[in-house]
């Protein structure tokens, strides 16, 4: 399996930051090839939280299930694509 890390710097508090990522109802408002996301249960955050995300490129779409794997608040959110 390839894995993908992706990394920036920002130039605001560590607990700003993490408000904002840690939300992630609220992605499809700062990443701009996310349309739009849902859950699949009641579940929003931690680890198992589970969602279809509809992201496009171009005129490419696709919708990945993406699984929350580790939840390490206040500094990483890993997720899967299934």
């Amino acid at each position: 399996m390839t894995h993908i890390q992706v990394s920036i710097k920002v130039d605001r508090p560590l607990d700003d930051v993490w408000d904002q990522v840690s939300r992630l109802q609220d992605h499809a408002n700062w990443m701009m090839d996310v349309e739009s996301t849902a859950f699949s249960d009641d579940r929003t955050s931690g680890v198992g939280t589970t969602m279809r995300v509809l992201t496009r490129i171009g005129p490419f779409t696709t919708t990945d299930v993406i699984v929350v794997e580790e939840w390490n608040e206040p500094t990483s959110i890993t997720r899967i694509a299934q």
